[in-house]
């Protein structure tokens, strides 16, 4: 498990390294599928997002940071079986299919996570759906395939319900989404006090900014709104021990990330 924690944290260096290069693209669309799960029942992911499902993906290793964002996505999940029978199902899988289906079983069952498709396949991993995260959630709908949320580390159940009623096409009266025209960035940086962070988005709605330090834990975690045009947030760095951090700017299906070095 140590070894595979370094492989990981050396993926995630190169990924921020490559954003930061310009190198990565948010993707808006699902990888296509088709598998057998844990139970040996085959999925093709293209026809049941076709058929009118709304996919929401737990990718774990599993650990014990993965169990409560598993258990709160499928709370979130089930309260949909009375209103939408059959159109929210929640998958499970192994982030990078290397994790045995006994063991998956054995976790999942072990931390009150119901019987559901689990997944140990090559053909659905984590790293289709932008930087990694532990653990990873996803939400994929709609004949275009779509992917309406991702979200890493935690789960934000609030925004979760929002991006799964909009995959129903529920109104839940709450602005949409705000769309980035273009990345984000951090001043000042490296930074002795506050740092400003600004981008510039095409129409108003909500978004979520987290940090995470060198060891993968978050340290900060803000929703807030957005307007059409130039935003700019304050990030409040006292506190925060010097080092190098991680800074995940989400809005709509684009996850997009900055390092921010604290001195």
């Amino acid at each position: 498990m140590q070894n595979r924690y370094k492989v990981k944290k050396g993926m995630y260096s190169l990924l921020l390294a490559m954003a930061a290069a310009g190198s990565i693209h948010a993707q808006t669309t699902a990888t296509d599928f088709t598998a057998n799960d844990c139970s040996g029942v085959s999925h093709h992911l293209f026809a049941e997002l076709e058929s009118g499902k709304v996919i929401v993906t737990a990718f774990v290793m599993p650990c014990v940071g993965c169990i409560y964002p598993a258990q709160a996505t499928q709370a979130v999940v089930e309260s949909y079986s009375a209103s939408h029978p059959g159109r929210v199902v929640m998958y499970l899988a192994d982030d990078d299919a290397t994790t045995s289906c006994a063991i998956l079983n054995t976790w999942r069952n072990a931390n009150d996570i119901h019987l559901m498709p689990t997944f140990s396949d090559s053909g659905f991993i984590q790293d289709y759906y932008g930087p990694p995260g532990m653990p990873k959630i996803v939400v994929l709908a709609g004949a275009d395939h779509r992917i309406y949320d991702m979200q890493n580390d935690m789960v934000n159940t609030d925004q979760l319900k929002a991006r799964i009623d909009a995959a129903l096409g529920i109104s839940t009266g709450l602005s949409a989404p705000a769309a980035v025209k273009s990345g984000f960035t951090l001043f000042p940086n490296p930074a002795t006090g506050d740092v400003t962070l600004s981008y510039t988005a095409s129409r108003q709605g909500v978004a979520a900014m987290h940090i995470t330090d060198a060891r993968g834990r978050r340290v900060r975690t803000t929703d807030y709104k957005v307007k059409s045009g130039s935003n700019n947030l304050m990030i409040k760095t006292s506190g925060m021990v010097p080092g190098v951090y991680s800074v995940t700017l989400s809005v709509e299906e684009v996850t997009m990330e900055q390092q921010l070095i604290v001195k």
